[in-house]
């Protein structure tokens, strides 16, 4: 036998074949031809970078990736494929509308001013620092509300262990699909959206609440795949097999409120900044800069919280369990 040490893969070899393999040929190795797009292994260094529309469902594990590569032949996500997407009320609820240039530009101010207040050096803000904010402002006086939110965005991960760049908050009220689902809530609020007046994060809570109880048919916790699947649908959370794909291997057949209400995470985030803008607006009419305006308005809700108007100072005590 021949060998060459510096001859390329590409070129024939010298070596005679004989025998039955005679007539074998061997075509090169192309490199463009290995696949690189499948990952077994949940460590992913060089990941896709995602968008704001991907982040459904948590991060899987490398077993569940193999799955998705049979989803498809799953009768139930057929099934649920013709269902969410030839509903004609889907058509009517849910378009896709982009955020106007003049909300984005207060988005821009409020996220500016949460900056300066917390003196983010290391050009992030934590999910901490914006949870005691949001808590001392009274958009909600329950504390694990809101570290409960800021948990389901970021897949599970412990609050202290949570921050956010200004472009990462952005994105999140520049989000077309997370405005729209913010709108399919609030067209079912009790109580009018106005200028003047702060609407708690609780009402939004409620009726993601009460289209769960219109899920769970055997007041047990529990729905199906399916019917969870439409209401999704409905207010645009579901817009191709894609998203469906992805719950549909989170959730299986049955899913709890637990699982169905996490999905809104990003909604009422977004809703908490949208009020700042309010306050922010406020500040601007007696020419307050936009940081000034919010810790204004904090500090008088914390005195009235002080007088017995609130439980606003528990609140914000009980958020100091979970900086450590």
């Amino acid at each position: 036998m021949n060998y060459h040490p510096q001859r390329p893969s590409f070129q024939k070899s010298s070596t005679p074949i004989s025998g039955k393999y005679k007539d074998l040929k061997f075509s090169p190795i192309k490199e463009s031809k290995i696949v690189r797009n499948v990952s077994l292994s949940p460590l992913r260094i060089f990941s896709p970078r995602k968008s704001s529309n991907d982040s459904i469902i948590n991060p899987r594990a490398a077993s569940d990736e193999l799955g998705t590569l049979y989803t498809h032949q799953d009768p139930l996500f057929f099934k649920l494929n013709i269902i969410s997407f030839d509903s004609p009320t889907r058509t009517k609820s849910y378009q896709r509308i982009l955020p106007s240039l003049e909300k984005i530009r207060d988005f821009n101010e409020v996220i500016d001013a949460l900056f300066i207040m917390n003196k983010c050096e290391r050009g992030r803000i934590g999910a901490f620092n914006l949870t005691q904010l949001f808590v001392g402002l009274g958009f909600c006086e329950d504390c694990e509300t809101v570290v409960e939110i800021f948990r389901n965005i970021s897949e599970g991960q412990p609050l202290n262990m949570i921050s956010y760049s200004k472009q990462e908050l952005l994105k999140l009220c520049e989000d077309a699909k997370t405005d729209n689902v913010l709108k399919s809530i609030q067209k079912d609020l009790k109580v009018k959206s106005t200028q003047e007046q702060i609407v708690s994060i609780q009402y939004l809570i409620e009726v993601i609440k009460k289209w769960w109880k219109k899920l769970d048919k055997s007041h047990n916790d529990y729905a199906s795949f399916e019917d969870i699947c439409k209401c999704y649908s409905d207010v645009g959370i579901i817009e191709n097999s894609s998203d469906t794909k992805r719950i549909f291997l989170r959730i299986n057949q049955f899913g709890n409120y637990k699982q169905f209400s996490s999905v809104f995470a990003k909604a009422l985030l977004k809703h908490m900044i949208s009020e700042l803008t309010k306050v922010v607006k406020k500040g601007n009419e007696v020419c307050l800069p936009a940081e000034i305006a919010i810790s204004t308005q904090r500090r008088k809700v914390i005195l009235k919280s002080l007088e017995g108007h609130s439980r606003v100072v528990d609140a914000i005590m009980e958020c100091k369990m979970y900086n450590n």
